[in-house]
């Protein structure tokens, strides 16, 4: 994969998103495209953080905030399909706005992510 190709990087984060968690989105090339290890490790790392926290704060709902989700809504969608976790996502470009609106939309995750 040429990495430094957006097409190659969007067919695969769209391709590894699909396969591994059941998730359909669209990236516009012009935007920032994620790869999804990176993102991945980083919802891991926070659900090592609360699974270290105390006993009574464990069967409670988990709340997450995405300042600048950008057009894939990538951390949102990750977190509530793989933990149940609910996101608030915030973006202030009206394309990366539309897209990670119709990602959240095509996912059935309304719900988890607002």
């Amino acid at each position: 994969v040429n990495f430094k190709d957006p097409q190659a990087v969007r067919a695969l984060t769209c391709t590894l998103l699909k396969e591994d968690f059941g998730l359909q989105i669209d990236i516009p090339l012009e935007r920032l495209i994620p790869t999804v290890p990176l993102r991945l490790n980083y919802i891991h790392w926070v659900e090592d953080l609360i699974a270290q926290q105390d006993t009574a704060a464990k069967g409670s709902v988990t709340w997450g905030i995405d300042i600048g989700t950008g057009a894939s809504c990538i951390y949102p969608l990750l977190g509530a399909t793989l933990n149940g976790w609910y996101f608030i996502a915030t973006e202030v470009d009206d394309v990366c706005f539309s897209y990670a609106k119709k990602n959240v939309e095509q996912n059935n995750l309304s719900d988890l992510i607002k």
